[in-house]
């Protein structure tokens, strides 16, 4: 699908894909989705070395509580799925502004408390 969205916008936009720490757990049972969410990341990293005009970021989650079994789902980790799903659609935003350029390339965690305080630090900065 990348290579459509490289043909139709002439290598550049953004492209955010949606991932997992699951990429880097051995466990048996998730070789499949583990594996697919490495080559998601990877995938992620090439297109950036590659096309330098496309923003690309991959995106943890965090642990939230998914509806109907949807993506990874571990019964150990459910006591830890307090991540609300808007704040994935907050840092998603965020992640569109040229703003989060310093970010590009790379994987990202919803939950990085590191990363909420440059976000507050960048916007306390321009509103000065």
């Amino acid at each position: 699908m990348i290579h459509y969205f490289i043909k139709t916008f002439s290598a550049q936009g953004t492209i955010i894909n949606i991932i997992s720490l699951g990429a880097s757990f051995v466990m048996p049972g998730i070789s499949s989705y583990s594996t697919s969410k490495l080559a998601v990341i990877k995938l992620g990293e090439y297109v950036d070395a590659e096309y330098p005009e496309i923003r690309v970021f991959s995106v943890h989650p965090g642990i939230v509580a998914a509806n109907e079994g949807r993506g990874m789902f571990t019964p150990a980790f459910m006591p830890f799925a307090k991540d609300p799903t808007i704040l994935t659609g907050a840092l998603t935003t965020y992640l569109t502004t040229p703003r989060a350029d310093f970010l590009k390339g790379g994987f990202i965690s919803v939950n990085c408390k590191a990363l909420l305080l440059i976000w507050w630090f960048t916007d306390i900065l321009t509103a000065c």
